[in-house]
């Protein structure tokens, strides 16, 4: 996005949020970038923040069924 500095980007952080508001908005730029895809029982969502929220549990809890061994949970892992 900032590669073309000539054009009158502005490196302020809050010029960037402004610009990035509307994409957060609409979903085209994942808000946390560091976010991991995470498949449930075969749907599949954009971060475990995002997995928690849609099965209203906490993200913690999303993370420590991924890792469980319980075949309660096999359905529950990381995308590739």
């Amino acid at each position: 996005m900032l590669r073309y500095v000539d054009r009158g980007y502005s490196l302020k952080a809050d010029q960037i949020s402004r610009a990035l508001r509307n994409r957060y908005a609409d979903e085209t730029v994942p808000r946390y970038t560091n976010s991991t895809t995470v498949v449930i029982e075969g749907q599949q969502h954009r971060s475990i923040r995002a997995a928690a929220e849609v099965h209203d549990v906490s993200p913690q809890t999303v993370i420590n069924r991924i890792k469980s061994k319980d075949a309660k949970w096999k359905g529950w892992r990381r995308a590739e």
